[in-house]
């Protein structure tokens, strides 16, 4: 059977419901309206209306030729949920402009007439929705292939937002602590708000008085930017990704630190020598190995990184920013701005005034947080396919913040006690955990050069590594099983993963050691049975598993007619650590 899309037909609406309305027939018999869904992307305006977050019940049917598996493909600019035959396959945010490439869920229908229903959210700007359903397979491809290798594993996507903390040093060291993580990169961002008292990183702490002169090394103070550099590489054992311009900044209105620079050419000038300092040795510098430098940080965001006109100020900025730190350092890698999402539409007026300059940038990069899995593994491929149709193929893709957030209630807005011990709760439960490796595995599989967990300060109430008791929380130990893994094995087996469980197989350069990395995510069995091909030629085997209770604790595993047989205690996140040897 060929990947031709299913077609949607006989199409009703309702509007005026709430996310929690669900679809029934009586509903869309009493209160059901035609409409004509179209070519994708849907425009759903006519049915929301213009104001945002408007919501709406849509049922379409649809006919299967053929018994087998399907994969249902789905995005929204903003809020949806799907439901086929009844049964809820979807509970996501996508992005603007949506790409049914956003979600993705594998499901088995047989032939005949099946019922698609979906609540939709709109969003600020507009209302468009792409969904899918495709032809997956007779079979369910699922499990891994210790004998089909797939080049080299890609340390650099586990990398953070963190370093060992410079202020309280003679206090508090983590040093062996984090060397257990295995980090390859430390993301510059951030750093001086949790060290506080200490001029490091940020523009301003290194050069306070833009109106001196930025070729003169007396302007600039380097020290403390010096010793947490240095105890990143030295102690830390972890490269410098080196975020320019500025940490975020919560004040609100007046700003101090995230001013747009009034002479963005000067501004440069002061990045060049920062970079110089670090990578050529000036102003009694270093000749590092900084390979990666990324110019400013959200300046789409809600005014606390860039509060002027993105359009207007920020993209010529950053195109002079960006020009004049190739044109000195050609061999050094140039890019950002660290976008809030993967918005294509707010990208792509940058990397048209870069063409338009004749400069592109080395990498872009944007953030992810939010509670689906599929729609991380599934993002750089969208943004892949988006920067080689502008003619960016050489320009690397970098995803330098992401974390598990299930709502910002509670996390960086105005809460209840309640709402506030529920939201940490979740940000750094089992659920946040086993996210972490669902996708660290998938985007093994897929085009993503470079990416940095926002792990912060290590008693961040937020974003960082031990509850308010002290205690490593479960992403810790999600991230030092991963750290492990990349540490044991540098080749990529080939592996195949669907919904909710991902596989990342991996073996040694000789190929006496092999391992599987198997995170199951919100899974709702008890048990599960992956097929490995080449599971017989190894001796030896153990596991540990990372679950609600257990940190990373040996436990049993069963092989079975080429399918390991892995044992939760329940329904529920859980993820496992599968060693073998010859």
């Amino acid at each position: 059977m060929n990947q031709e899309k299913l077609a949607f037909e006989n199409a009703v609406f309702v509007s005026g419901v709430s996310r929690e309305t669900l679809p029934s027939d009586a509903f869309f018999a009493e209160k059901g309206k035609p409409v004509t869904l179209g070519k994708l992307p849907w425009n759903l305006e006519p049915c929301t209306g213009e104001k945002p977050e408007s919501c709406i019940l849509v049922r379409a049917s649809f006919n299967v030729p053929e018994d087998g598996w399907y994969t249902l493909g789905a995005g929204g600019d903003w809020r949806f949920i799907i439901w086929i035959d009844g049964n809820l396959c979807m509970d996501a945010s996508g992005n603007c402009p949506p790409d049914e490439q956003d979600h993705q869920y594998v499901l088995k229908l047989k032939s005949g007439k099946h019922t698609l229903d979906f609540n939709f959210s709109r969003g600020n700007s507009c209302a468009l929705m792409a969904l899918s359903l495709r032809w997956h397979g007779k079979e369910l491809r699922f499990g891994a292939d210790l004998t089909q290798k797939e080049g080299k594993l890609n340390k650099y996507l586990h990398g953070a937002n963190t370093t060992l903390i410079l202020s309280s040093r003679a206090l508090t060291k983590y040093d062996e602590d984090l060397r257990k993580l295995n980090f390859t990169f430390a993301r510059t961002h951030d750093w001086p708000l949790w060290n506080p008292g200490q001029r490091i990183i940020d523009t301003h702490f290194i050069f306070p008085l833009m109106k001196l002169d930025p070729e003169d090394p007396s302007n600039y103070f380097f020290d403390a930017t010096d010793e947490i550099i240095r105890l990143t590489q030295e102690e830390g054992k972890m490269e410098v990704f080196y975020r320019l311009g500025t940490s975020i900044e919560h004040t609100g209105d007046p700003h101090f630190n995230i001013i747009p620079p009034a002479d963005p050419a000067k501004y440069a000038e002061v990045l060049a020598g920062i970079v110089r300092h670090y990578t050529r040795g000036w102003a009694k510098g270093f000749h590092y190995n900084i390979r990666y430098w990324e110019i400013w940080n959200e300046p789409d965001g809600f005014k606390n990184m860039w509060p002027a006109s993105y359009e207007e100020k920020f993209i010529p900025f950053f195109v002079t920013v960006l020009k004049r730190l190739k044109a000195e350092f050609p061999d050094l890698q140039f890019g950002g701005p660290a976008m809030c999402s993967a918005n294509r539409e707010r990208f792509q007026p940058l990397l048209e005034a870069c063409k338009k300059a004749g400069i592109a940038p080395d990498f872009i990069s944007w953030h992810r947080y939010g509670k689906s899995a599929d729609a991380a593994v599934n993002e750089p491929v969208v943004m892949r396919r988006f920067l080689d149709e502008l003619g960016f193929a050489k320009t690397k893709i970098c995803v330098n913040e992401w974390h598990y957030l299930e709502s910002w209630t509670g996390v960086q807005s105005f809460a209840t006690p309640e709402e506030y011990t529920k939201a940490h709760s979740k940000l750094h439960g089992i659920d946040s955990g086993v996210y972490n490796l669902a996708v660290l595995c998938g985007w093994q599989y897929g085009p993503l050069d470079l990416a940095m967990w926002y792990g912060a300060s290590w008693d961040s109430p937020s974003w960082g590594y031990r509850d308010i008791c002290k205690q490593y929380t479960k992403n810790y130990y999600s991230m030092e099983l991963y750290g492990r893994f990349l540490k044991d094995y540098t080749e990529k087996c080939h592996a195949d993963s669907v919904n909710s469980t991902n596989i990342l197989a991996g073996c040694s350069a000789d190929g006496t050691k092999a391992g599987l990395l198997i995170a199951d995510f919100k899974g709702d069995s008890p048990e599960l049975k992956v097929p490995v091909m080449g599971i017989e030629s190894y001796s030896k085997i153990s596991a540990v598993i990372l679950d609600d209770t257990r940190n990373n604790i040996p436990v049993s595993v069963t092989i079975k007619n080429g399918c390991l047989i892995l044992k939760k205690d329940k329904s529920g996140s859980a993820a496992f650590l599968i060693t073998l040897e010859r």
